[in-house]
């Protein structure tokens, strides 16, 4: 049996009967203790957690956005400069291509007709290839209408046709004065290849051999067995560019740049970007004179360039 007793605190006492052992309390629960357990409330583990102050979002400051935009200043003036200059030598290299494809064109036209080029006609230096009518002959110059056509792919009916391009340098524009406020320029404002039709002026010395110990002009046809010089150094044709040079014309033509260097083709088929020496038409580098013969006399046994 237990000998228990409550005090007036309600702390009931007691000890087991026939113990050594103290008496010992025991706390009384209060009537309602059920209800009470439903309100007992577990601390959750966010309210264990510390809390962090809170802080303002930080933006850049005005330094820093200084310092960023020099930065990118900085990129972009050598990264500009490298892509426009990649960009040129791209164009170059197209401008190249097209030649050599005028050259393969040339060969094939030379093997068809004994070696023997077009016969002279006014402006055939434009007009041996490329679209057909432009604007500089809007109703067409007559036969034979850019003989060079079939050689590329474009029949003489549709000269149009985008095989044309071959004639269209990647760089074209117009053909202006130094001065531009003398006026349009020799294409009045178009483009070379839509006043012309063509980009790559042929070497009009070779469309006929005269004979200057004759009067007046002698329009012989000329050939390939009629060349007096290595055809390595003899130009077929180039960018337009080169006839202003080589006759110091106050004309810009130049597509690539400012200062007379322009692709050349020569008779032997290859391609080189080639410095134009203004006012001269044979140099160690190129030659445009196929036939010293033909120079006024003065003139003769100068076309080494020497």
């Amino acid at each position: 049996m237990w000998n228990t007793r409550a005090d007036r605190s309600g702390v009931v006492t007691g000890a087991l009967p026939g113990s050594c052992l103290q008496p010992h309390t025991v706390p009384a629960l209060s009537h309602g203790w059920h209800h009470d357990a439903h309100r007992i409330n577990m601390p959750s583990n966010s309210a264990t957690r510390p809390t962090r102050p809170s802080r303002p979002p930080q933006g850049f400051t005005l330094i820093e956005m200084l310092v960023v935009i020099v930065i990118i200043g900085v990129l972009m003036g050598i990264i500009f400069p490298v892509i426009n200059s990649a960009r040129q030598i791209s164009r170059v290299a197209r401008c190249a291509t097209n030649l050599r494809a005028i050259g393969q064109a040339w060969q094939m036209y030379l093997d068809d007709y004994r070696g023997y080029f077009p016969p002279y006609v006014l402006q055939m230096w434009w007009q041996y290839g490329g679209v057909e009518p432009a604007e500089f002959n809007a109703i067409g110059p007559g036969p034979p209408i850019r003989p060079l056509n079939p050689y590329v792919g474009a029949s003489l009916e549709d000269a149009s046709a985008n095989v044309t391009e071959v004639f269209r340098c990647p760089s074209d524009r117009p053909i202006h004065h130094w001065d531009e406020s003398l006026g349009e320029g020799v294409t009045r404002g178009r483009t070379a290849f839509q006043y012309f039709g063509n980009t790559y002026m042929l070497n009009p010395l070779l469309l006929y051999k005269d004979d200057p110990d004759q009067p007046g002009p002698q329009f012989y046809r000329m050939a390939v067995h009629f060349v007096q010089i290595d055809h390595s150094s003899l130009v077929l044709a180039g960018d337009c560019q080169w006839y202003y040079s080589v006759n110091d014309r106050r004309w810009d033509a130049n597509f690539h740049n400012g200062d007379d260097r322009m692709n050349l083709l020569f008779l032997d088929g290859h391609v080189r970007f080639t410095q134009i020496t203004r006012g001269e038409a044979w140099t160690d580098d190129y030659n445009f004179i196929p036939r010293p013969g033909d120079l006024p006399r003065e003139d003769r046994g100068q076309s080494t360039g020497n």
